[in-house]
């Protein structure tokens, strides 16, 4: 006795629609994967963020854990000593100033878009800190948050006060973020390809001789100084205020950015800058702080050759101890390497 199959694909075109038909259900899928709202966290071994002791990776929905003593945040984790990065998009339901605010134990550092709002990477016992930004409703932000616990217990509760929120009369109205703002970028590539056509030989068109043109250097448009926020500090990062290497010398391609700071602070006679000095951790401690301090200082001295008086600048150097990145690479070490300008 012959067995009939249940269907059978009589030709090429039921062949294509149920190529169609597989390649819309995993694309389908694979979007609502990207598509979930939250975080993606990345949880390792140790207080570095160590690509070595990376454990696991999930989504979070929000920001807001409490581990008590013995208490690992997952399986295959130390209890004690431990750090996570969140990583997505943050977007902001309205336009105007945002407040920050972390809780945290031990320590925490908040990236929107590339402007740092929070820097406590430190210990601290169960303590508070918050920074502000100014966001534009409905645009989609890069968020990154970095925490580590170094001791027993760990916390971090990541909260905001949107402009909505805000109270005259009685402090702040924080409130945990919710996770429609947070969600993955959402990067879709083909899972399951179509049929290709049959290609057809034709003819190739007679070749078209294009002129000779003469290469010359093209120079890429610097990064305008972003916006000044009048009602609140700003904290930025200038993209091309360079020194030579481990020298406090800057190189002639950083004054057109500085000149534009210069310009910004003529519009804004009241307002002061605080400019902050970094380098990366590859040598002496020491050096590293005395190179920083000295490259701050070379800022602010070019500020006031073009006319900003001494008493609206100020300067300090960190050397390696406020990275950007923990990352043990090339990359990473160039990031760490800035000066940093905070209008007040």
């Amino acid at each position: 006795m012959s067995v009939q199959p249940i269907f059978t694909i009589k030709n090429n075109m039921n062949m294509k629609k149920l190529c169609l038909f597989l390649s819309l259900s995993a694309l389908f899928f694979l979007s609502s994967l990207q598509a979930q709202q939250g975080l993606k966290g990345d949880y390792y071994n140790g207080k570095d963020l160590h690509a070595d002791k990376w454990i696991m990776t999930r989504i979070d929905p929000q920001i807001d854990f409490d581990w008590q003593i013995g208490t690992s945040p997952a399986k295959g984790i130390s209890p004690h000593v431990y750090s996570i990065r969140w990583t997505g998009k943050l977007q902001a339901p309205v336009s105007g100033t945002y407040t920050f605010s972390a809780k945290v134990d031990d320590g925490i550092r908040v990236w929107v878009g590339n402007i740092q709002v929070l820097d406590a990477w430190g210990m601290h016992d169960s303590e508070d800190f918050s920074g502000t930004i100014a966001l534009d409703a409905g645009k989609k932000y890069d968020l990154r948050i970095e925490y580590f616990n170094g001791l027993r217990e760990g916390e971090i509760h990541l909260l905001w006060e949107t402009p909505n929120d805000k109270t005259l009369f009685f402090g702040h109205n924080y409130k945990p973020i919710s996770p429609q703002f947070l969600s993955q970028p959402s990067v879709i590539q083909s899972v399951v390809s179509l049929p290709a056509k049959p290609t057809v030989a034709t003819k190739p068109p007679p070749a078209v001789k294009k002129p000779i043109i003469q290469s010359k250097s093209i120079v890429s448009p610097k990064k305008p100084i972003p916006p000044l926020n009048l009602d609140t500090a700003t904290k930025f990062i200038p993209k091309h205020v360079l020194f030579e290497k481990s020298k406090p010398i800057m190189k002639p391609e950083s004054f057109e950015e500085l000149d534009n700071l210069v310009a910004m602070l003529k519009r804004f006679p009241n307002k002061k800058v605080i400019v902050e000095g970094h380098t990366d951790n590859v040598g002496d401690s020491a050096l590293n702080l005395k190179l920083s301090e000295e490259r701050a200082s070379a800022v602010v001295d070019y500020l006031i050759k073009k006319g900003i008086k001494n008493d609206r600048l100020t300067w300090k150097g960190y050397g390696d101890m406020r990275p950007m990145t923990t990352e043990d690479t090339a990359e990473g070490h160039s990031k760490n390497r800035r000066v940093e300008f905070i209008i007040k």
